[in-house]
């Protein structure tokens, strides 16, 4: 079944006294259950695009469908509602909240929904049990690793059951051990869930943990072989 589909989207900015495209006739689809990489050199636009899939810029022409929904047929408010209750999302810098500790972080989204407590303590056990989240779960964030962060960020955008994730480069901020184990945790509640993961990311150690690799060049996306990622002597090819 096709989680996401977006056909023929065009968005461009101002940039002085012309107007600059950034995405042209890009077309993409995501299965259910996928875990695709979008790659692309910096300022090439993937962040541009996740943001229009996600819903929180618009595309200047086409179409994005989320679960055979339209985003660009809802209104503002219709689209952030959406967002929360369908969609998750992993940052770079994690974005949790400082004044909880670990576990009331990670319920944050079923709060926000109105989920009963009993309805939260299930799928909180449901995320922080395969994470290893539970001997930390009282503690305060400037107690915690970066890597145990994210894996926090990760529960969070897993617990209330969304349709789609999006990962904004979620491991940019992490050494080679502590991304490798983040990347090994995604792919783990991934195959768990069934819930489709889009992550934008320059690493190509990222990416090889992904199903599809798709590069952003040109102002499109084009499909790269995940053996395309490494060098015949083992290392990432940084090309």
């Amino acid at each position: 079944m096709c989680i996401l589909r977006a056909e023929h989207l065009y968005k461009a900015y101002q940039s002085g006294g012309e107007r600059v495209s950034v995405l042209e006739d890009l077309c993409l689809e995501i299965e259910r259950g996928e875990l695709v990489a979008v790659m692309g050199a910096a300022g090439g636009g993937k962040t541009t695009l996740l943001h229009l899939l996600c819903g929180i810029d618009a595309a200047d022409s086409g179409n994005i469908y989320i679960e055979g929904k339209a985003l660009c047929a809802q209104s503002d408010d219709e689209t952030a509602l959406f967002r929360r209750k369908r969609l998750g999302m992993i940052f770079q810098d994690f974005q949790l909240l400082e004044s909880l500790n670990v576990k009331d972080n990670i319920l944050v989204p079923m709060i926000l929904n109105g989920c009963e407590s009993e309805e939260q303590e299930q799928a909180y056990e449901r995320v922080a049990v395969p994470l290893q989240l539970k001997e930390i779960e009282n503690r305060s964030l400037c107690e915690i690793s970066g890597g145990q962060k994210q894996r926090v960020a990760i529960a969070r955008a897993f617990i209330h059951d969304p349709a789609l994730i999006f990962a904004d480069e979620p491991t940019g901020n992490l050494d080679v051990k502590a991304t490798g184990d983040v990347m090994e945790q995604l792919l783990l509640m991934n195959r768990k869930s069934g819930t489709s993961v889009l992550i934008v990311t320059h690493d190509p150690y990222v990416a090889a943990f992904c199903d599809r690799v798709l590069v952003l060049e040109d102002r499109k996306l084009a499909k790269r072989k995940k053996s395309d990622l490494f060098r015949a002597d083992g290392r990432r090819n940084e090309s």
